[in-house]
C-alpha cells in the first residue's frame, strides 16, 4: 500500500505532466477568450441601450412635414427603420387664474415609431377605438387625474382650420393607457411631441394636421447622417439626435480594450503552447529514439504524437468554448441586481465563432511547428558525439560558491525571458483596463464637482452676452414645478464701458480686450469693458468666499459689488486661459494678472447715459478648485452684485442663468418632464440624468475591469506555473547542490528575492513605458491640432508634449498602480521557488 507521500508525489508528477499543462492552458484560453468577447461586446450592447431608453434610437428627425418625405426616408438605403408622429392640435389647461396652458400635443405614433423611440407604458394599452385615449404620466399629473384606467377625462384639444383661426373642441375618452414620460429627453428643438395618443381614425374629421417623421439609419451610415438633410430642403425642419446611441457609444466603445486582450490571450496563450510541446518533445526525446531502434517509422512516431496532442486540444478545446458561453451569464446576472438600469449579456455568434476560427488557427500554426522538431530525430538510434571542451578564456571567472548563481541564472535565461514576457503581458493589459477605469472615474468626479446642481437652463461659462433670458412668469413655473426644491439665478447684461478712479495694469486691460474682440460682436471702444452679473441672495454667499482680496461681514450695499479679473494663461494661439484650467494650459504659456485695482476703489459704468460709480468691495482672481464651474462668469470685468442692486441700475432683471436642484424624496423623471415643458427660451440641461449615467457607466466599467484583469492575471500565472512544472525537480535538485556546495539557505532565499524582484520590475517597467508611450502619442495627435504646431520644431514639439503630459498625468494612481502590480508579479515569481529552501 503506498504511503501518503507516495501518492501525493505520484499525483504532483501527473500535474507536471506536459498534457496536463497544455489542456489547462487551452482551457484557460478558450475560457477567457470566449468570455471576452461576450464581456466587451455586452459592455457595449448596455451603453446602447441605456441611450435607448433615455433619447430613442433615431438619429434623425424632420418636423412639420409631409409624407412625400416619409416616403423618401423610409424608402432610403442608408434607413434601418422609419416612423411618423401625426399631430392633430394641441391640449389646452385652464388654470386657476384663469390663464390657458398647452400641456401637451394631441395625436398617435405609428408602431415602428412606437418600437424605434422606445415609448413604453407604465399601464395598459394604446388607444384601439376612437373614444380611447392613452395619456403621457407627467399631463395625467398636471391635470389632476390618478392613473386608473377605465376613467373618463374631458380634454380641449385646439387647432388652426384652413383660414388659420384656432378652433377649440372638448371630447370625452376614456383612459386606456399610462405613457411613460418620454419626451423629456428627446431633441424637439421647439416642437411638441404627443403626450395624448388617439386612435388613427380620430384625424379623419381635422384639418391642418403636423406630421413628424423619425428615422434610424444602419450603423455604418450613421456618422453620415447630415446628406439626409438634402431630402426635405424644402419641407420641414431637420433635426440630429446627438444623444443617439450611437454617436455616444463611439465615445465609450472599449474597441483598444477588446482587441489588446483578445490579441494577448491569443498570442501568448499559442506561443507557450507552442513552448511546452517543445518542452515535451525535449523530455521525450530519448523515447522517441527508443521507439527508432525498436523499428518504428518517423511517420509512426509522428502520428502517435500528434493523435495524443489532437485529443488533448479538443477536450480541453472544447470544456473551454462550453465554460467560456456560460461564464458571462452569472456574472452579468450579478450585475443586474446592481444596476437600476438595463444590462445587456449580448451573444454575438460571428463575433464568437470567428475568434473560435482564430485561436484553432493558430493551434494549428503551433502543431505544425511542434511537430517540425520531430523531424530531426535520427534515422537509428546512435549516441550523440563527444562535446568538446573548450579550455576556459583567461578572462574568465573561476567557479567559486559566491558566484554559483550567475551561472545557474544564465543558464536560467530563457526561463527568465518568459517569465518577463507574462510579466509584461500581465501588467501592460491590466494597466490599460486600470487608466481606462480610472479615466471614466475622473470624467465623473469632475461633473460631479463642476455640475452639483440637478437641473440648469442656459450657459453661464461664456465670454458671449446670453443670447436668450428667462422671464419672471417662466421663472415661476420652474420654482412651482413637480420636485422642485432650490433654484438659484443668475442674470447677465450687455458689455458696457469701465473707468476707474484708481490706476489699473493697462497691458492687462489691452490683452483682454483684444481677446473679447474676437468673440463679443457688440463691445464697447474703451479699454476696459464688463458686464453686470446680479446672482440671488442664495447664491451670493459663495462668490462671497471666493473673494481673495476684501472682506464683507453684512453683504453688499446697493452701490457695491465683486469685482472678477480673473488671472489668465495666454496661450500660443492668442487665447486666454483661466487660472483654474492650469492643467490643460500649454507649456510655456505666461500667466497674466491685474494686481493694481485694489479693494476700495470705485468703478465708474455708463448706463444709458447714467452714470454710476460703484465701490469695489471685493475681488476675485480665481476660483477655488472646490467651487463648481458653473458658478464661474468666465467675463473678465464682471461686476458681480445682488439681483435687487441689478434691477436698479438696469431698470429690469431678465435671467440668463438658473440652477435648479431636485427634491430627493420625488420621482426624478416626473420633475424632468415637468421642467422640459416650461417655455423658458433657455436650453434645458438635465445634469441629474447625466451623472446617473455616468455613475452607472463608471460602476459597470469597474466590475467589468475587475473581470478582465483577474482573467488575464489568472491566465499568465497558470501558464507560468505550467512552465514552473516542468523544471521544478532541476531547480529543486540546483539548490540542494548549492547548500550542499556551502551556500546557506539565507543567500539562496537573498538571491531568489534579487531574481523575482527584477524580473518583475522589468516587466512591470516596460508594460508602463509602453502605456505612456501610447498616451504619450495620443496627447502629440491633440497638441497638433493647434495652429502654432502646423510645422513644429521637433525638439521643441516633443518637449511641449512632454510637459504638457507630466502635467495632466495622475502620478499618486500611477505609482499605487505601478507597485501593486509589482508586488503582485514578486509574489507570484517568489513563492513558487522559497519552497525549495524551506
Amino acid at each position: 500500500m503506498k504511503s501518503k507521500k507516495q501518492v501525493r508525489n505520484t499525483r504532483l508528477k501527473g500535474l507536471q505532466s506536459p498534457n496536463v499543462g497544455i489542456s489547462i492552458i487551452l482551457f484557460l484560453i478558450f475560457l477567457f477568450g470566449l468570455s471576452s468577447i461576450i464581456y466587451t461586446d455586452s459592455y457595449k450592447r448596455t451603453l446602447e441601450e441605456q441611450r435607448k431608453l433615455t433619447y430613442g434610437s433615431w438619429h434623425i428627425a424632420v418636423y412639420d412635414t409631409d409624407e412625400e418625405v416619409y416616403r423618401s426616408l423610409k424608402n432610403h438605403a442608408t434607413v434601418k427603420s422609419a416612423g411618423y408622429m401625426k399631430l392633430c392640435g394641441y391640449v389646452l389647461n385652464q388654470t386657476p387664474d384663469g390663464e390657458t396652458n398647452i400641456l401637451g400635443a394631441a395625436g398617435y405614433a405609428e408602431d415602428s415609431l412606437i418600437e424605434t423611440g422606445n415609448i413604453k407604458l407604465l399601464d395598459g394599452r394604446f388607444p384601439s377605438a376612437e373614444n380611447e385615449i392613452a395619456i403621457e404620466a407627467s399631463a395625467l399629473n398636471r391635470m389632476g387625474y390618478s392613473y386608473e384606467l377605465g376613467q373618463q377625462i374631458a380634454i380641449t384639444i385646439s387647432h388652426e382650420d384652413d383660414n388659420g383661426e384656432n378652433i377649440s373642441r372638448t371630447h370625452i375618452f376614456k383612459l386606456c393607457g399610462v405613457v411613460k414620460n418620454y419626451s423629456s429627453f428627446w431633441k424637439s428643438d421647439g416642437h411638441w411631441l404627443a403626450s395624448f395618443f388617439v386612435y388613427p381614425k380620430f384625424f379623419d374629421e381635422w384639418q391642418n394636421t403636423e406630421l413628424y417623421t423619425f428615422s434610424e439609419i444602419e450603423p455604418e451610415f450613421a456618422a453620415d447622417v447630415d446628406s439626409l438633410s438634402t431630402l426635405c430642403l424644402n419641407q420641414g425642419y431637420f433635426t440630429k439626435n446627438e444623444f443617439t446611441y450611437l454617436q455616444y457609444s463611439e465615445q465609450n466603445e472599449p474597441a483598444l480594450n477588446s482587441m489588446l486582450q483578445q490579441t494577448v490571450i491569443m498570442l501568448s496563450g499559442l506561443l507557450f503552447v507552442l513552448i511546452l510541446m517543445n518542452s515535451d518533445i525535449r523530455q521525450r526525446y530519448n523515447s522517441f529514439i527508443m521507439m527508432r531502434i525498436l523499428g518504428a517509422t518517423k511517420p509512426q512516431i509522428i502520428q502517435t504524437f500528434f493523435r495524443e496532442k489532437a485529443k488533448v486540444v479538443f477536450v480541453s478545446s472544447g470544456l473551454g468554448i462550453l465554460s467560456g458561453l456560460v461564464l458571462p451569464y452569472p456574472v452579468f446576472l450579478l450585475i443586474s441586481h446592481v444596476f437600476t438600469g438595463p444590462v445587456a449579456c449580448y451573444f454575438d455568434a460571428l463575433h464568437i465563432l470567428r475568434m473560435i476560427m482564430i485561436l484553432y488557427g493558430g493551434l494549428a500554426i503551433s502543431l505544425v511547428l511542434g511537430l517540425i522538431a520531430l523531424f530531426r530525430i535520427p534515422l537509428r538510434g546512435a549516441p550523440g558525439q563527444q562535446a568538446v571542451f573548450k579550455k576556459p578564456r583567461k578572462h574568465r571567472k573561476k567557479l567559486r560558491i559566491n558566484n554559483l548563481f550567475s551561472v545557474f541564472n544564465t543558464a536560467d535565461l530563457r526561463q527568465r525571458l518568459f517569465s518577463i514576457s507574462l510579466t509584461f503581458i500581465a501588467a501592460v493589459f491590466i494597466y490599460i483596463l486600470s487608466y481606462q477605469t480610472w479615466d471614466s472615474y475622473s470624467i465623473y468626479s469632475q461633473y460631479q464637482s463642476n455640475y452639483p446642481e440637478d437641473y440648469s437652463f442656459g450657459i453661464l461659462a461664456s465670454n458671449n452676452p446670453p443670447m436668450a433670458t428667462m422671464s419672471e412668469e417662466s421663472l415661476e413655473q420652474v420654482k412651482l414645478a413637480y420636485g422642485v426644491k432650490e433654484v438659484q439665478t443668475v442674470s447677465v447684461s450687455d458689455y458696457y464701458g469701465l473707468s476707474f478712479t484708481s490706476a489699473y495694469d493697462t497691458q492687462y486691460a489691452e490683452v483682454v480686450h483684444e481677446y473679447l474682440l474676437e468673440d463679443v460682436k457688440e463691445l464697447p471702444d474703451t479699454p476696459v469693458s464688463g458686464s453686470f452679473i446680479g446672482v440671488s441672495d442664495n447664491l451670493l454667499p459663495i462668490y462671497v468666499n471666493e473673494i481673495d482680496s476684501g472682506f464683507l461681514d453684512e453683504g453688499l450695499a446697493e452701490n457695491e459689488i465683486i469685482l472678477y479679473i480673473p488671472n489668465y494663461y495666454k496661450q500660443k494661439d492668442g487665447s486666454l486661459l483661466v487660472q483654474e484650467d492650469s492643467k490643460i494650459a500649454m507649456p510655456g504659456t505666461k500667466l497674466i494678472f491685474e494686481d493694481q485695482i485694489a479693494v476700495g476703489d470705485f468703478v465708474r459704468v455708463n448706463v444709458n447715459g447714467d452714470m454710476k460709480d460703484l465701490k469695489i468691495a471685493g475681488i476675485i482672481r480665481s476660483f477655488d478648485k472646490k467651487t463648481p464651474f458653473s458658478y464661474n462668469p468666465m467675463r473678465p470685468y464682471s461686476l458681480i452684485c445682488s439681483l435687487d442692486a441689478y434691477r436698479q441700475m438696469l431698470g429690469s432683471c431678465n435671467y440668463a442663468y438658473v440652477l435648479v436642484y431636485n427634491d430627493t424624496t420625488t420621482i426624478p423623471y416626473q420633475t424632468d418632464v415637468e421642467l422640459s415643458k416650461i417655455q423658458t427660451g433657455l436650453y434645458f440641461n438635465n445634469n441629474r440624468e447625466v451623472r446617473s449615467e455616468q455613475s452607472q457607466n463608471l460602476l459597470l466599467q469597474l466590475i467589468l475591469s475587475l473581470v478582465l484583469s483577474t482573467s488575464v492575471l489568472l491566465v499568465t500565472t497558470i501558464i507560468r506555473f505550467g512552465i514552473y512544472s516542468l523544471h521544478e525537480k532541476q531547480k529543486a535538485e540546483r539548490y540542494q547542490l548549492l547548500h550542499k556546495l556551502g551556500l546557506s539557505k539565507l543567500t539562496m532565499l537573498k538571491n531568489m528575492v534579487q531574481n523575482a524582484f527584477f524580473n518583475s520590475l522589468i516587466g512591470c517597467g516596460i508594460a508602463a513605458f509602453v502605456l505612456f508611450a501610447s498616451l504619450f502619442v495620443q496627447e502629440g495627435r491633440e497638441l497638433l491640432t493647434y495652429a502654432d504646431y502646423i510645422k513644429p520644431d521637433t525638439s521643441r514639439f516633443l518637449l511641449d508634449i512632454f510637459v504638457r503630459y507630466i502635467h495632466l498625468m495622475e502620478w499618486q494612481f500611477i505609482v499605487i498602480l505601478f507597485a501593486g502590480m509589482l508586488f503582485l508579479n514578486f509574489l507570484i515569481l517568489f513563492i513558487p521557488d522559497c519552497r525549495h529552501i524551506t
